[in-house]
């Protein structure tokens, strides 16, 4: 189910969903769903995160308005949304940091899964990817582009040994 962050938390609380996921510690802390919530499940220490490593941030501009503008003015855009996005991130992480303390305080309980856990969410969890992938071009697309990098070495996230279908008989691809 797939709901507006403003409606998480009365969710919750009247019971219509029994768990969730929204932002991340911090901000899920500041928007009280400590005051609804018992627990916390996490990854593995090897996988803390299990479906968003960061906190995406955009700045979305119509393409023939940014065309429009002088190249310095397109730079400085650039350069202070980078100056945004990394400030942003450091405060988030330093936020994230000081959240785990306010939940425990709560009584809130952080439960963490297991590899195996883990492995369990991937067997359904990849073959589903790829089925939404193939159902628009530029979901395709930006799948691809995101498989592509969770296979690099730096990121090791999905082996190829991994994409294939809940059987683990065939091979998926795009």
């Amino acid at each position: 189910m797939i709901l507006p962050g403003a409606e998480v938390y009365a969710a919750l609380d009247k019971g219509v969903i029994d768990g969730a996921d929204f932002v991340g510690p911090a901000v899920n802390y500041d928007l009280k769903f400590a005051d609804v919530a018992n627990y916390i499940i996490m990854g593995p220490p090897s996988t803390p995160c299990l479906h968003q490593p960061v906190d995406l941030m955009d700045l979305t501009v119509n393409l023939a308005k940014w065309n429009a503008l002088p190249k310095h003015l397109q730079d400085l855009l650039i350069a202070a949304t980078r100056q945004h996005s990394w400030d942003q991130y450091a405060y988030i992480q330093k936020s994230n940091i000081a959240a785990w303390d306010k939940y425990k305080a709560k009584g809130v309980q952080v439960i963490r899964l297991s590899e195996d856990d883990i492995q369990k969410f991937r067997r359904y969890a990849i073959p589903m990817w790829f089925k939404w992938a193939k159902k628009d071009p530029l979901a395709r697309e930006a799948f691809a582009s995101q498989l592509a990098f969770m296979k690099t070495i730096n990121v090791g996230y999905v082996p190829d040994s991994m994409l294939v279908d809940i059987d683990g008989t065939t091979k998926l691809s795009l």
